[in-house]
């Protein structure tokens, strides 16, 4: 029998949240399970494994192409703008979480 999860809600505001699982473009049995807040759009990756220190990146690892640093923006930076842009909004705030060692 398979447990089924409990129905996430938004780490954000409490609201109600769903689940989407989507499988790795290259390899199908690799999957990511995201939680999206139904009223106020937040998404989080649930069950994300990943933990960059154990992985041997250090703070020195920064010179990677797409990670921001103090002199330039980086990839999430720029995800950020461009769904402002999309949306056509301008003026955020906008709290990048989980980003690895970017400084974005």
């Amino acid at each position: 029998m398979k447990l089924l999860k409990k129905a996430p809600s938004c780490v954000v505001g409490g609201k109600r949240a769903r689940r989407s699982t989507s499988t790795w473009k290259d390899d199908a049995d690799r999957t990511i399970t995201t939680v999206v807040c139904e009223t106020c759009g937040f998404r989080q990756v649930e069950d994300n494994p990943w933990h960059y220190g154990e992985s041997g990146f250090t703070t020195n690892s920064t010179d990677a192409a797409g990670v921001g640093k103090a002199d330039a923006p980086g990839r999430e930076f720029h995800m950020c703008s461009l769904g402002a842009y999309l949306h056509g909004r301008s003026g955020l705030n906008v709290l990048i979480s989980g980003s690895g060692l970017s400084l974005d």
